[in-house]
């Protein structure tokens, strides 16, 4: 048996309200410049974590212009907003591409690689500065995984970083976040959950660490996905997909996907197809 390796960010913090603890531990480690990623929709959601923080005289920026996939460009330009900004760390409060993008930003803020020499499976060289991840979706388990993904425009291809160096130096998982999503978008993102779950499970990496994952993941969405689409105030549903996506994350992170995915990322790029619909589509026959 090849020798396995179980990669996870260094802490991870689950529980409803736990941003309240990101803000007390943010303030006790004397860093002062954070630029915060998001997205408009959950401005009002993190609006109580910025005042919080400058309140403490923590200088902050906010970007909330990920709209959609990530782009290398839009990566280039947030990447140079938090450089000129002189942020000494870096959170992602939002879905996969808001976290993903916060994590080659902390990544690549004092590098002298480009992210074009980084594309593949271990080419980044060096860690940068201090990230968080906070996800406000119950699906895509990036606060937990070492994987990025960026739309390239000059051939409309997803490109996939993968490093240990973007696992986060502390995962904030509060159910909370994801009260706001809505239906169409829980459903979806939890697909991508589930997706990732029965994948990992069967793939050939698959050991017994990531079996435990992954089956606990498949009966939490089995339990929770349907009731978190029909009445997204339901915090017992909420909650246990948040829990679910996370440690479906954990597993894949560890052991990796499949076809699937690999056929879903290029009618994303093609199609605009939304990740989850794209792998609920596929599942099935693959």
């Amino acid at each position: 048996m090849n020798s396995i390796e179980l990669k996870q960010p260094q802490r991870i913090v689950f529980g409803t309200g736990c941003m309240k603890q990101m803000c007390e531990e943010y303030i006790a480690s004397g860093m002062k410049n954070l630029f915060i990623l998001t997205a408009d929709p959950i401005l009002p959601l993190v609006q109580p974590v910025i005042c919080r923080l400058e309140e403490e005289g923590v200088r902050t920026m906010v970007e909330t212009k990920i709209l959609g996939e990530p782009t290398v460009g839009d990566f280039k330009r947030i990447l140079k907003e938090a450089q000129d900004f002189g942020a000494d760390s870096v959170i992602g409060i939002g879905g996969g591409s808001v976290m993903d993008v916060a994590k080659l930003v902390a990544v690549f803020m004092h590098s002298e690689q480009k992210i074009e020499e980084c594309y593949g499976i271990g080419f980044i060289r060096q860690r940068g500065v201090w990230f968080a991840c906070a996800p406000t979706t119950a699906g895509t388990g990036s606060e937990v995984s070492p994987n990025a993904i960026l739309l390239d425009e000059k051939d409309n291809g997803k490109k996939g970083i993968i490093s240990n160096f973007l696992l986060a130096d502390v995962a904030y998982l509060d159910p909370q976040l994801t009260a706001t999503v809505p239906p169409r978008i829980t459903a979806e993102t939890g697909m991508d959950a589930l997706t990732h779950a029965i994948e990992s499970f069967i793939t050939p990496g698959a050991w017994t660490m990531s079996d435990m994952f992954e089956y606990k993941s498949i009966e939490l969405i089995a339990k929770h996905l349907k009731n978190a689409v029909d009445n997204g105030k339901d915090e017992v549903a909420r909650s246990g997909m948040a829990e679910a996506q996370y440690i479906a994350g954990m597993g894949f992170s560890n052991v990796g996907l499949g076809i699937v995915h690999s056929m879903a990322h290029p009618l994303g790029a093609f199609y605009d197809t939304p990740h989850g619909v794209a792998n609920a589509l596929l599942l099935p026959y693959v």
